[in-house]
Formats: structure tokens, C-alpha cells, sequence
């Protein structure tokens, strides 16, 4: 198949492509987001915050990225806070258990620490590390 350039392609006119994918895997993540119970808001930024931490170091860029997703939250003061806390200091360890997040919210969690790490455009070993093991207890 050609496509309307003149290249090679693999998709079938009418196909939509990856973009399209993506495009809807943000606006199901989004309505997600926006049903999570306070309790559930609060786990996923704890488990952002600490994934931040994953390279031992917070980057202004990773911050400005939790400063946004606190902001679509809709978080009130003393939630506000408590995020900011991990922000300082990162959430204790024994905290951050992958095995209660729940199933549905999987891919939602997953979405925000692969935007957290990703936020200052480079990804450490640790993060990378970090991101595969997450990866494989919620498989």
C-alpha cells in the first residue's frame, strides 16, 4: 500500500494509526481520573510522588508535572498538602504498595508514573528499573 506521500505503509485506507490509539487511551484515562475517590487520589499521587523519587533526585520538571495532575485532581488544602509533603521528602517505602491498586485503575496509575518519569526528559536506569517491576505485580 502507498500512502497519500508517495510511501510504503502497512495500513489499509480508512485505518486510523497510533495517534488515534492514544488519543483515546488519554480521554478513558481522564475519565478515570476524574472518579477517583479521594482516597484513591491520594494513593495514585503517592505512587507518582515516589516514582519521582525513583532517581533520588526531584527535578522542577517532575514537579511542574505533579503541580498539574494536583490542579486536575481537584484536590482541597490539606490534600494539596500532603501531596507537596512527598514532594519534599518522598512517601515512605512501605506505603506504596502495588498490590492495592485496584485493577481498573491499573493503566491509570501506570499513565501517570510513565508521565512523571518522563517529565524531564530523561529516564534512569532506576526509574526505568523501577517502572519494569511495577509493571510486572500488577500483571
Amino acid at each position: 500500500m502507498i500512502d497519500r506521500r508517495g510511501l510504503r505503509c502497512k495500513r489499509r485506507p480508512g485505518e486510523r494509526g497510533p495517534r488515534l490509539a492514544r488519543r483515546r487511551a488519554n480521554v478513558e484515562n481522564a475519565r478515570v481520573l476524574l472518579g477517583l475517590d479521594r482516597a484513591q487520589r491520594l494513593k495514585l499521587m503517592k505512587f507518582v510522588c515516589a516514582f519521582a523519587w525513583a532517581d533520588l533526585s526531584l527535578h522542577p520538571e517532575e514537579r511542574a508535572f505533579v503541580d498539574r495532575l494536583i490542579s486536575r485532581l481537584g484536590f482541597d488544602p490539606d490534600e494539596e498538602d500532603q501531596v507537596r509533603s512527598w514532594l519534599l521528602s518522598p512517601p515512605p517505602e512501605e506505603s506504596v504498595d502495588p498490590t492495592t491498586i485496584p485493577r481498573a485503575h491499573k493503566r491509570v496509575f501506570l499513565a501517570a508514573i510513565d508521565g512523571v518519569i518522563a517529565a524531564d526528559g530523561i529516564i534512569a536506569p532506576e526509574e526505568r528499573e523501577s517502572v519494569k517491576v511495577l509493571k510486572e505485580l500488577l500483571a
